[in-house]
C-alpha cells in the first residue's frame, strides 16, 4: 500500500485514529506545502480540536517532524486570521437567537479553544527514538501502521517505550527542578480551590543551578 492508498483508507475509516474524528480535508493546501489529512474531533462542549495529519509509506525521519510543525503553524496562523475577519459577521447573523448570551463571546471562545488545541499526528511504517524525542517535545503524536487482513492497524508510539534515552530514565530518581515545578503547580491549584491558601513563588530558588 502506498501513501495515497493509505490516505484513502483512513478517510474511509477515521475511527481507527479516534472514534470522534471526522476528516474535513485531504491534500490541504497550506503556505508550507500540502497536508495529507485534516480532521476535527469533538470532546465535550469546548473540546474541539483540529488534527493535522501527515502520512508516510516509509520509516519516519527527523525532517518529517519539522515538516509537520510547519503545517501546524500554518493552520494556527490561518485560524487566527479567519477568526479576526469572520467572528463579528457570524455573530451578527445569530444575534437574538441565544437569549442573554453574547454570540461574539461564545464564538470567540470556541475558535480560540480550537486554535490552541491543534494536534499534530505523524504516521509512518516505523519509527525510532531519533524521531520520537523531537516529536514529543513538539506535542506531536506518532503512530506506525501495517496492513493486516485487508485493513490498516495503527499502533501509537511514545518516546519512553522504544528503548531510547527516556526509556532508560523512566524509573530513575526525579530531578530536583521537576519536583520543584510540580510543587509550585500544586500550590497554585490550592490557591484556586481555596483563596486563603496564598500562593507565593519561592524567589530564592530562581536561577538555581539544579543538579
Amino acid at each position: 500500500m502506498n501513501e495515497r492508498e493509505l490516505e484513502t483508507w483512513l478517510c474511509e475509516h477515521p475511527y481507527v485514529l479516534d472514534e470522534y474524528l471526522y476528516i474535513t480535508g485531504r491534500q490541504v493546501s497550506l503556505p508550507h506545502g500540502r497536508l495529507d489529512l485534516m480532521g476535527l474531533v469533538q470532546h465535550g462542549q469546548w473540546g474541539q480540536s483540529i488534527w493535522v495529519i501527515e502520512l508516510k509509506a516509509r520509516e519516519l525521519k527527523q525532517r518529517d517532524v519539522g515538516q509537520l510543525l510547519r503545517y501546524i503553524a500554518d493552520v494556527r496562523f490561518e485560524m487566527m486570521r479567519v477568526r479576526s475577519t469572520w467572528s463579528t459577521r457570524f455573530a451578527s447573523e445569530i444575534e437574538g437567537h441565544m437569549g442573554t448570551v453574547k454570540p461574539i463571546n461564545v464564538l470567540t471562545k470556541s475558535v480560540r479553544t480550537m486554535t490552541r488545541q491543534i494536534k499534530g499526528i505523524l504516521i509512518g511504517r516505523s519509527v525510532d527514538d531519533r524521531v520520537l524525542t523531537p516529536a514529543t517535545g513538539g506535542d506531536i503524536e506518532v503512530a506506525t501502521w501495517k496492513e493486516r487482513d485487508g485493513a490498516i492497524q495503527i499502533d501509537w508510539a511514545n518516546a519512553w517505550d522504544t528503548g531510547g534515552l527516556y526509556y532508560d530514565l523512566y524509573d530513575a530518581p526525579h530531578p530536583h527542578w521537576a519536583v520543584f515545578l510540580f510543587n509550585e503547580c500544586v500550590a497554585f491549584c490550592k490557591q484556586v480551590i481555596n483563596p486563603r491558601n496564598r500562593f507565593m513563588p519561592k524567589q530564592p530558588f530562581v536561577g538555581k543551578n539544579w543538579e
